[in-house]
């Protein structure tokens, strides 16, 4: 069983790169022109933005303190995405597979989270909801990243 200090931490971490993934696909769709991945990003800033609130609602309802002491511990995440890095790439199809990457790195992490039988339950609730519509966004990037090699 994990205890609460070490799932505090685990927490935190998590929380973390959910705010940073909100934050990166805020400047990406600023700065991106494509026409069709503008929207896309505008899309996933959006889901990003609601998955960071309701993991803190959740986390306040389940009295889980955040502890912001991730360091010291093998229980951080790694980061999900390097927006500077990405937003540096000039070739489309080349930032779609960066972002695809990222999601993947998601999806594992949210993997990695429900592994642990000490999740309150509403967390886990959460967790699962936002881990399948992250895995719904990346079959629509797969899919367009896919098409734009066909087309291009």
């Amino acid at each position: 069983m994990m205890k609460q200090l070490e799932l505090s931490l685990f927490l935190d971490s998590f929380l973390e790169n959910s705010i940073q993934k909100e934050i990166g696909y805020l400047k990406m769709s600023e700065c991106v022109e494509n026409l069709y991945l503008k929207p896309v990003l505008k899309k996933k800033h959006v889901e990003s933005c609601q998955h960071s609130i309701d993991l803190k609602k959740c986390f306040l309802e389940s009295n889980i303190t955040p502890s912001k002491k991730t360091y010291g511990t093998e229980l951080k995440f790694d980061k999900w995405m390097n927006t500077n890095s990405i937003l540096k790439i000039t070739d489309k199809k080349r930032m779609l597979n960066e972002i695809i990457l990222a999601e993947e790195k998601c999806i594992a992490d949210y993997n990695l989270l429900l592994i642990n039988k000490d999740l309150p339950l509403s967390l886990r609730t959460i967790i699962n909801n936002q881990k399948k519509s992250v895995e719904k966004s990346l079959i629509e990037l797969r899919n367009y990243s896919l098409l734009e090699g066909i087309l291009f």
